[in-house]
């Protein structure tokens, strides 16, 4: 699985983007394991990647 291999390597987050269904899951590493901390359909989400605050608007990316 994919996931476990992102915990190996010390990935905090991924998303998941579904463009068929219109959402963005995103999950978090938590004690070894990830979690799904959202989803989102539409509207500007905030993101800390690298120690640096990025807005990604869920709209553009899905279009």
């Amino acid at each position: 699985m994919k996931s476990n291999k992102y915990a190996e390597i010390g990935l905090r987050d991924y998303w998941i983007v579904d463009p068929r269904d219109h959402e963005v899951h995103v999950f978090t590493l938590v004690e070894n394991a990830f979690h799904r901390v959202g989803r989102h359909d539409s509207g500007v989400v905030e993101v800390l990647l690298a120690d640096r605050r990025l807005t990604v608007d869920i709209d553009q990316l899905l279009a």
